[in-house]
C-alpha cells in the first residue's frame, strides 16, 4: 500500500523538526533541577550501602545495591513533616549554585527502616 502524498509532505517536516539543530541543543538543557537532585539523592544512598573505599564480591555488592533502591524507592516520595500543631515544616538552605543566598526547602517526615517481607513469610 503506497504511502499518499500528503503523507510524505508531513513525514519531512517532521524530521526537519526533529533533526534541527535547535531542538538537539535545547534536549540536553530539558532536565529539570528536581531530576538531577533525585539521581543525586539516589547516589548518595548507593554509596552509604555501598562505599567505595571497601570491596565487596559480587553477591554482597549486588545484594547491597538491590538494598538501597529498595530503600530509596520507599523514602522517595516522603511526606512533608508537621507540627504538634499540625502545621507544615520547613527549613532554609543556603546553596552556593545560589551564591549563600536564603531558599525555603519542605522538612520531610521520618526516614522508614521497614522490614521486608516476602516469599513464604508474607
Amino acid at each position: 500500500m503506497p504511502i499518499p502524498w500528503f503523507m510524505i509532505f508531513v513525514i519531512i517536516n517532521l524530521q526537519l523538526i526533529v533533526k534541527s539543530r535547535y531542538l538537539l541543543n535545547d534536549i540536553g538543557k530539558l532536565s529539570p533541577a528536581e531530576q538531577t537532585s533525585s539521581l543525586e539523592a539516589y547516589h548518595k544512598v548507593v554509596i552509604f550501602f555501598a562505599p567505595k573505599s571497601v570491596h565487596f564480591p559480587f553477591a554482597t555488592m549486588e545484594a547491597r545495591l538491590l538494598l538501597a533502591a529498595l530503600h530509596f524507592n520507599e523514602n522517595a516520595q516522603r511526606a512533608q513533616a508537621v507540627t504538634k500543631q499540625g502545621e507544615l515544616q520547613w527549613g532554609v538552605s543556603h546553596p552556593k549554585a545560589r551564591q549563600g543566598a536564603p531558599v525555603l526547602k519542605a522538612v520531610k517526615g521520618p526516614i522508614k527502616f521497614g522490614k521486608l517481607l516476602w516469599g513464604p513469610f508474607l
